[in-house]
């Protein structure tokens, strides 16, 4: 069985009532709902208390407004143990959904384009990470060992989380089959805080802003150790 964690924050009610619609669409009947409301905007306890109460032998990670494409319980049934996945998932408006349940599939779903936002969820091929859990799945007994962790952050996913995942060498792998539509939503009380501002500024953009500097950096000294030995080459064949 799958049981979904949905953390439930008091301004998520329209989108968790599509969600649901997503789950009732499902080709496998084999899930559960472990909703929990809390007010905070950390929902650390809420998952905590989710996956500790699940019947489910897999749990997924997501939120109420992450809607479900109709073959992702089928597929997320498969996971291997000692295996954590993370699936496909962009950003849209409600009225970018077909109209039709039946046509929410995964194909439909990758068709749509996301949102042009400052700050909106991505999670695809070309830019996943542990992290990005919108829509990820991990077998409840590698998870109990680790719990859930997250930064004083806000909006972001935890780093630490995936590290201690990573550290305890279950296999780690982006499955372009499991596909989800994050649901757009305002963000103003992230906008409009500025003491929560500073805290994202310092868990997410410091992170993210090192990461890219690293990435860079290696990929430019990769380049010039290729540019020397390339001019060495030249020096040793001599001129043409």
């Amino acid at each position: 069985m799958i049981s979904f964690i949905l953390p439930y924050i008091f301004d998520r009610e329209e989108q968790l009532l599509v969600n649901l619609r997503s789950l009732d669409n499902q080709t496998s009947n084999d899930w559960e709902i472990i909703l929990v409301c809390h007010n905070e905007l950390n929902p650390a306890s809420a998952i905590n208390w989710g996956v500790e109460n699940a019947r489910g032998e897999i749990i997924c990670l997501t939120s109420p407004e992450v809607v479900n494409a109709s073959t992702n319980v089928e597929e997320m049934l498969l996971l291997p143990p000692r295996t954590y996945w993370v699936g496909w998932c962009i950003e849209t408006f409600t009225s970018d959904l077909p109209e039709n349940s039946k046509d929410w599939t995964k194909e439909n779903f990758k068709q749509l384009a996301p949102v042009k936002a400052t700050v909106s969820a991505h999670c695809t091929e070309v830019d996943w990470a542990p992290w990005k859990y919108f829509l990820a799945v991990l077998h409840k007994d590698d998870w109990l060992p680790m719990g859930e962790c997250f930064t004083d952050g806000i909006g972001w996913e935890d780093f630490n989380w995936s590290k201690d995942m990573l550290r305890s060498r279950i296999k780690v792998e982006f499955n372009p089959e499991i596909v989800g539509i994050h649901l757009w939503h305002s963000r103003e009380y992230q906008v409009q805080n500025s003491h929560l501002l500073k805290r994202n500024l310092i868990h997410y953009w410091w992170r993210q802003s090192k990461y890219e500097w690293c990435r860079w950096y290696l990929g430019e000294k990769k380049r010039a150790v290729s540019r020397c030995l390339s001019k060495i080459a030249k020096i040793r064949l001599g001129p043409s």
